[in-house]
């Protein structure tokens, strides 16, 4: 096969009819649900949001769930909650969506990036001890694409230093660490419900905690009306009854699309783990990794094109793909122009960040799709790789 062959440049793509990378599972159980709320004309916060929010609470294993308008409002508000003050420094891993750090500069907090490991992409534990000073207030763990970060060691830190810990679960709803559910083991733990999520409410979020105290604050914290006689600034970050009527649909089938998504993961694996230069997502022994994308990352040294050549290349085949949290978070020009980070400290996020591609994994995918991405990957990998 010459490159030729690549429909990049003029051959046959493996996949005439595109492969979307993600695509919400939406069945006529969220329809119907949000049929009989708008039926019953009570369509603000209600009865389903709050019942959303008990089973919500019930499945991660909290005391306390709290539906808000977006996952960067839960992060916003979980940082009000514990009191987080300007000045201080929350540790954040350096590969992350810019609401993250923009969360924290919301409050007036310095957002340290942290590097990352080169096996989960995750906060590293070594880099991180070292970044925690007497300045730090909090950290925020990601559990990146939905492999749990290394939740022991960092609560170990927690108790050492002092400082809370965040998890954010944007991308890991039903992932587990060591058999319990991520979002149950910090002071807060935050989840996105937007549309290319494991589960949907087309936009929202969700804050969940133990402590009674800052699920007490939180709800003060999104209803600015109903904090009219508390000395408190708050915000209007409500969802609807519209919004919760769908995720109720979507929690009932969380497991079952989660099951799909690593099936599917697993048969990519199966076929790709042999490609010479690409690595496939790792997985830790004690985690429950729920795919909300599957990785891969092509050695540089390996191939004759870039990552994005490859991507286009891929692209062009049928596959579409994502590249994702590039550049790394320090590397951000609002960030990188106010603080001056010294690049020499992320060297992993940055070759992370210049080297990974996730290919689609969502449970909509049948398996003639997940065959198609297979030999559309090998393809044009085969006509890259030096």
């Amino acid at each position: 096969m010459d490159i030729e062959d690549l429909a990049l440049f003029g051959g046959e793509p493996v996949r005439k009819t595109p492969i979307s990378l993600s695509k919400p599972f939406i069945t006529q159980e969220e329809i119907d649900n949000v049929i009989e709320v708008l039926r019953s004309n009570w369509i603000v916060q209600g009865p389903r949001v709050e019942e959303f929010e008990n089973n919500f609470a019930e499945y991660v294993g909290t005391e306390y769930a709290i539906a808000v308008s977006s996952g960067s409002a839960a992060l916003h508000l979980a940082l009000l909650s514990i009191g987080v003050k300007p000045n201080t420094e929350v540790l954040i891993p350096d590969i992350t969506c810019i609401s993250v750090p923009n969360a924290v500069s919301y409050v007036g907090a310095f957002p340290r990036f942290v590097d990352v490991n080169m096996n989960t992409y995750n906060i590293s534990l070594e880099a991180l001890e070292r970044n925690i000073s007497n300045k730090t207030s909090a950290v925020i763990p990601i559990h990146l694409y939905g492999h749990p970060a290394s939740l022991d060691e960092i609560l170990d830190l927690s108790n050492k230093y002092g400082f809370f810990v965040i998890e954010d679960c944007a991308q890991a709803h039903g992932a587990e660490y060591k058999g319990k559910k991520v979002g149950s083991f910090g002071d807060i733990g935050i989840f996105s419900t937007y549309a290319t999520k494991n589960m949907t409410t087309g936009e929202g979020g969700i804050l969940v905690t133990n402590r009674r105290e800052i699920a007490k604050k939180v709800r003060f914290l999104r209803d600015q009306d109903k904090s009219s006689n508390i000395p408190i600034l708050a915000y209007n970050y409500k969802i609807t009854d519209i919004e919760a009527a769908i995720g109720l649909a979507q929690l009932n089938k969380l497991d079952k699309l989660n099951a799909q998504r690593i099936s599917n993961a697993m048969l990519l694996s199966s076929h790709l783990k042999d490609i010479d230069g690409v690595k496939i997502p790792f997985i830790s022994n004690y985690v429950k990794h729920v795919f909300h994308r599957y990785t891969l990352f092509f050695e540089p040294q390996r191939f004759k094109g870039s990552r994005d050549e490859l991507a286009s290349a891929l692209e062009a085949e049928g596959i579409k793909n994502g590249i994702l949290y590039t550049p790394p978070a320090h590397r951000y020009p609002y960030y990188h122009k106010k603080y001056n980070f010294n690049n020499k400290q992320f060297e992993n996020a940055d070759l992370i960040s210049k080297s990974i591609l996730s290919i689609p994994v969502h449970p909509n995918l049948e398996k003639q799709d997940l065959i198609d991405i297979v030999n559309a990957t090998k393809k044009v990998t085969m006509q890259y790789c030096k």
